[in-house]
């Protein structure tokens, strides 16, 4: 288990190509392979991401059946506009746990800060969102340009995925 999402889980990337958008068959599908808790991408950068309606409908099947369900975002940098919209996702339909995907983007030279990034999970938590996760490479001693620590002690996340007994 992570933080407080159950289990082994789904990240559903593009929800009208799972199960052609239908909440009640993804749900079927995550039961049936014994799925814990979904992810559903909500944002790209400084976008909304899937449609609203078929958001809405997974987190409500998702709800019904007891399912904890968060968002994720792939983050390109923590300006303004990155934030808002994940404070706008996370409020418009009720996320608890919402991770943030960060990838090359993020890396050196570039560099995340860790005031911007503690500004965006800040605004994140006070949109509602109780649990803030970071995922990101697998080895993360293969990947030392990328700013681990700017996520990581007081003001960061409350989790990584991986954990975070394998950042050296």
């Amino acid at each position: 288990m992570i933080g407080d999402l159950p289990g082994k889980g789904f990240y559903l990337w593009v929800l009208s190509r799972c199960e052609g958008g239908n909440a009640t068959k993804i749900l079927d599908r995550s039961d049936g392979a014994g799925g814990g808790h979904l992810l559903i991408k909500c944002a790209d950068g400084a976008f909304e991401y899937n449609e609203r309606s078929l958001i809405a409908s997974v987190v409500l099947e998702a709800k019904d059946r007891g399912t904890p369900t968060g968002g994720w975002h792939y983050v390109y940098d923590f300006d303004p506009s990155t934030a808002e919209v994940a404070r706008a996702q996370i409020k418009r339909f009720g996320l608890k746990a919402w991770v943030i995907d960060g990838e090359k983007e993020l890396k050196l030279p570039f560099h995340a800060n860790a005031p911007d990034v503690r500004n965006y999970i800040a605004d994140c938590r006070a949109a509602g969102a109780e649990k803030i996760y970071l995922t990101s490479y697998r080895y993360p001693s293969v990947h030392r340009d990328f700013p681990w620590a700017s996520f990581l002690g007081e003001g960061g996340v409350d989790a990584m995925m991986p954990d975070r007994k394998s950042v050296v």
